[in-house]
């Protein structure tokens, strides 16, 4: 027993270094399986929506499990648990499947999540919003649903020693307050139920007005549209609310949140302590953490996001130590490599443009974008899908200084009708690998390897067909597995499948890719049927990394999902199931709505061998959207402890209606972006 409890507190240190508090409140994640990967990625701050389904509701679409005893009657519906929907909903009678507080309660007490719930660096605050309760008496039956769940919700707490604080929203403002100042004044005209909630420890938010009698010291938090800026700044703060964090909601956009924060940054009354930059003040959002971080970066300095080139087209980058390497087109018939300095010492990673090499590509593809750049050991690679290649030498200093580019470096070999789609290299301790994939008539997609661009072929193995579905791009990756002593990795491809309603839907599938140490095996394990792929989407780059001797794969594409937003978080839909339900289908492939996937390799391998799809509910690999554009190129880099994704995207390309009105626009940009957002650590994604 001593052992394990060592265990457990050593676990619970290391992780709390892993957790990044963000300035943020997720508004309505009601779905738990969407909710517990914004803990993970350390969101602390939660909107809870809870009121009254009917008994079909809660019989067809929950884990309810109650008989018609327990259920009431409220107006002409029998009402019989407490549903996590919201206020745009069709409460109480609802149309797909949804959690309840039972749920909720399950969450909070299953031993997985314990190191996040018992974490003594982080409070997790739960802000309940029950949007009808202020309809009844205290003591009607209705009431008793509620009632009911706090106090179990506060046993809960207490008994499994959790750091959580409860937070009542401001639709019970004066539900609670009534009780509060009736309690106190006179407790003997109080009933039980009244009397247990003055004792929850619960605090609640003031929204415009605190109550001016507040005897259990409740009213702590200031809760604002983001519109009330300026109102309160010259109007000034209620003194009661300096313990925590103010809270505006619900800036959705880009522009949005940014309007937010400079009316917070510049308010001269804004006391010090709730200053943005202090977490003092948290933007309510229905966004993910990822594309918070993107968004805000020019204010809060935590992320990246900047126009890196403004007139270039077709990024391709592959990063190499602290230096960023970019194809790119700046013009028409012009291809560039310009090389960055990356400093990665502190956030926000800063990049410093230190070189740019023409290109003199011969005319047969000079209107054509390179299909990859591959930088490794001491050379970067840049390839055209008819094999011409130029190869640059990277000096000591990771630059290009001295080389000759003016003509291609070699012309790879290949076969009559066939294209290369993508190349991608890695090395390991004694070898490097080099991974080119062509299409021809023949074979749509065909692996063949060598451990050098211009070597001997070792291997090579067709992995898709040609009598399969159309392929529109590909992408590859492996890292040497020194615990197998096996090159492992992936290929994914994207395609289209045929709907009914909505058309054709990119979708992205995958191989899992092994290879025995000389690089002569191939072993390859490839999405199944019609119905097999890993996620939506368009345009995928994979990178497989090492971190501490482990394999973990990140990735990103564009035209990707959109599981949360504005009116969808608080509306019926259960995001969970988008990928299967009918109504959500315009949502699952949202044109240029850049998505990305991180996890363990072993994770990956498992959903591509069962056909299970990756997304913002999976347990164990993180996903969420985070900006808008195409040709997305991805990277892993590390600033001191954090794990941070860096990517590169052409942003030139106007969001969709679903984005501007859903999904979170960015602000309109165009050429070249860059990208950067902290990615859940790889010691909490081993817990998982």
């Amino acid at each position: 027993m001593k052992s394990l409890c060592v265990l457990v507190l050593s676990v619970l240190l290391a992780l709390s270094d892993a957790f990044a508090p963000l300035s943020m409140q997720a508004h309505s994640f009601d779905d738990l399986d969407m909710l517990r990967q914004l803990l993970v990625k350390g969101v602390d701050w939660f909107k809870i929506d809870i009121d009254l389904a009917s008994l079909d509701s809660c019989s067809r679409f929950s884990t309810w499990q109650g008989d018609n005893e327990t259920c009431i009657k409220v107006g002409s519906d029998n009402v019989c648990c407490l549903a996590l929907r919201g206020d745009v909903s069709g409460l109480p009678n609802l149309p797909s499947p949804f959690n309840t507080t039972e749920d909720l309660l399950r969450l909070l007490r299953h031993p997985q999540n314990q190191f996040i719930f018992k974490d003594e660096s982080r409070k997790v605050f739960f802000a309940l919003d029950f949007v009808h309760i202020v309809k009844w008496n205290v003591d009607s039956m209705e009431s008793a649903f509620f009632t009911d769940f706090l106090f179990l919700l506060n046993e809960t707490i207490g008994e499994n020693q959790l750091n959580v604080q409860v937070v009542l929203d401001y639709f019970v403002h004066d539900w609670f307050a009534a009780v509060d100042k009736k309690c106190s004044q006179t407790p003997a005209s109080c009933s039980e139920t009244e009397l247990r909630m003055t004792r929850l420890p619960f605090i609640s938010e003031g929204g415009a007005r605190f109550p001016s009698v507040d005897p259990f010291h409740r009213y702590r938090i200031l809760d604002l549209g983001w519109q009330d800026v300026a109102k309160v700044c010259q109007g000034g703060f209620p003194p009661a609310a300096m313990e925590y964090p103010y809270l505006w909601w619900e800036p959705s956009t880009q522009d949005e949140m940014l309007t937010t924060l400079s009316a917070l940054l510049q308010c001269p009354s804004m006391p010090e302590t709730h200053r943005p930059l202090r977490n003092g003040s948290l933007i309510v959002t229905n966004q993910e953490p990822e594309m918070f971080e993107v968004y805000t970066s020019s204010l809060l300095k935590r992320g990246l996001n900047e126009v890196l080139l403004a007139s270039s087209s077709q990024p391709r980058m592959s990063v190499l130590g602290s230096r960023l390497f970019l194809y790119h087109i700046p013009s028409p018939a012009t291809h560039t490599l310009s090389i960055y300095s990356l400093n990665t010492s502190g956030l926000p990673l800063q990049l410093h443009l230190e070189e740019t090499v023409a290109i003199d590509v011969p005319p047969a593809v000079s209107t054509e974008a390179a299909v990859s750049l591959s930088c490794l050991s001491d050379t970067c690679a840049v390839v055209w899908a008819d094999g011409t290649l130029f190869t640059y030498q990277i000096g000591a200093e990771r630059t290009l200084r001295g080389a000759s580019h003016s003509q291609p470096t070699l012309q790879l070999p290949l076969s009559q009708g066939m294209s290369l789609v993508t190349v991608s290299g890695s090395c390991s301790s004694t070898v490097c690998a080099y991974l080119f994939v062509a299409s021809s008539a023949d074979c749509q997609l065909e692996l063949a390897v060598k451990s050098s661009l211009s070597g001997q072929l070792l291997v090579k193995r067709c992995i898709l067909d040609a009598s399969e579905t159309v392929v529109d791009s590909a992408t590859i990756s492996v890292a040497f597995d020194n615990g197998t002593s096996l090159w492992r990795g992936i290929l994914l491809w994207s395609t289209r499948i045929d709907d009914a309603t909505v058309g054709s839907i990119p979708v992205i599938r995958g191989a899992v890719i092994e290879l025995n140490n000389d690089l002569t095996e191939i072993s390859v394990k490839a999405s199944d049927g019609a119905t097999s792929y890993l996620d939506f989407g368009s345009e995928p780059h994979v990178q497989v990394v090492s971190h501490s001797d482990q394999l973990y794969v990140l990735e990103a594409h564009t035209d990707g999902m959109c599981q949360c937003g504005m009116i969808i978080n608080n509306g019926d839909m259960y995001k969970c199931d988008l990928d299967i339900s009918e109504d959500s289908k315009p949502l699952r492939s949202v044109p240029h709505l850049l998505n990305y996937n991180w996890g363990e390799l072993d994770r990956f391998v498992d959903r591509i061998h069962s056909g299970d799809r990756v997304g913002s509910c999976d347990p164990h690999i993180m996903h969420g959207k985070f900006d808008n554009g195409a040709h997305p190129s991805i990277a892993m880099v590390t600033s001191g402890s954090d794990v941070l994704a860096l990517e590169v995207h052409d942003a030139s390309f106007d969001p969709s209606d679903f984005t501007v009105n859903i999904c979170g626009a960015p602000t309109p940009r165009t050429g070249l972006v860059v990208d950067s957002w902290t990615l859940v650590h790889p010691d909490v994604l081993n817990k998982l």
